[in-house]
């Protein structure tokens, strides 16, 4: 389901009414007032991260940051300690490195992937 849809409607087939289903999704979105949705405001810690997010989530498409200047972007606080130039020649380490996974885990997870992609072929 699309989290800003209206219930599904059968269309025919059974399947829902992909345009309804758009068109209620697009007003949603149109209609937002910008900034971290509230639903998740009290997930998301005050601070640099939420600042950077909210200001690239303004639905002012000229007051955004990085419309006036993309450079804004790297500037901004969260971003401000961030390599550059060791990012863009890929020579930074990954922050993280997750453990290998088993073999057992690794099948689950590849099967797993194929039926996700399946609707996407």
């Amino acid at each position: 389901e699309l989290p800003f849809a209206p219930p599904r409607e059968e269309g025919e087939g059974g399947g829902a009414k992909e345009c309804d289903v758009e068109a209620a999704t697009d007003a949603a979105v149109l209609a937002h007032p910008g900034g971290v949705p509230l639903r998740c405001a009290p997930a998301v810690p005050a601070g640099a991260a939420s600042d950077l997010v909210a200001s690239l989530l303004e639905p002012d498409p000229a007051a955004r940051l990085g419309a006036a200047d993309p450079a804004a972007v790297r500037a901004a606080s969260w971003m401000a300690e961030l390599d550059w130039a060791a990012l863009e020649a890929h020579s930074l380490p990954p922050p993280h490195v997750p453990p290998p996974l088993d073999a057992d885990a690794d099948v689950a997870l590849c099967e797993l992937t194929k039926r996700c992609q399946s609707g996407f072929d």
